[in-house]
């Protein structure tokens, strides 16, 4: 018995193909310089909505950089909460070090917090295992940052740093902020 649901295939193929619709070229013209400027703006944020935020790829295309904003976050939640001062701290550090546009952190910390359900702190810190000691001295360093910007060192923040040290082969002194 046929599906009164289908649709017959002979009728469908005597429909006649839709015309393409052309869609107009626009020029810059001598007398309209700023449109190009407006209409590449535009189309700048048309592709950030649906090739996604520039600075969130960024961050999702770099293992590394991943690994050590989720730990940072972690950092962040030790101690239960995260507070004003932590997160101001965060972002100014996604910002000033990392190169991350300030109008993108939104979006990097809700990656980082769905990242975050998949990946324990050991596969974070592992991907730092074999980098360079002066990367994994900043890694450490930015956790201390962070653990500190409330100006509360919680007992959970302090076994979180001591982990990240002894897993990078680092020392407490590396956990202290540059010199120089």
């Amino acid at each position: 018995m046929r599906d009164p649901r289908a649709g017959d295939a002979r009728a469908i193929s005597r429909i006649p193909p839709l015309p393409i619709a052309t869609v107009p070229r626009y020029h810059s013209h001598p007398n309209h310089e700023g449109s190009s400027v407006v209409a590449q703006g535009l189309l700048d944020r048309l592709k950030a909505l649906f090739d996604g935020d520039p600075g969130v790829r960024r961050v999702a295309d770099d293992p590394a950089l991943s690994a050590e904003l989720l730990l940072l976050f972690r950092m962040i939640l030790a101690d239960g909460e995260a507070n004003a001062a932590e997160l101001k701290a965060f972002r100014r550090l996604c910002t000033e070090q990392f190169g991350i546009p300030a109008e993108s952190l939104d979006g990097v910390i809700e990656f980082l917090r769905d990242f975050g359900y998949e990946t324990t702190g050991s596969q974070a810190l592992s991907v730092f295992r074999e980098l360079p000691v002066e990367r994994r001295r900043a890694l450490v360093r930015h956790m201390g940052l962070l653990a500190k910007a409330d100006r509360h060192l919680a007992e959970r923040e302090m076994r979180l740093l001591a982990r990240a040290l002894e897993v990078l082969g680092l020392q407490p002194t590396d956990a202290a902020p540059a010199v120089g």
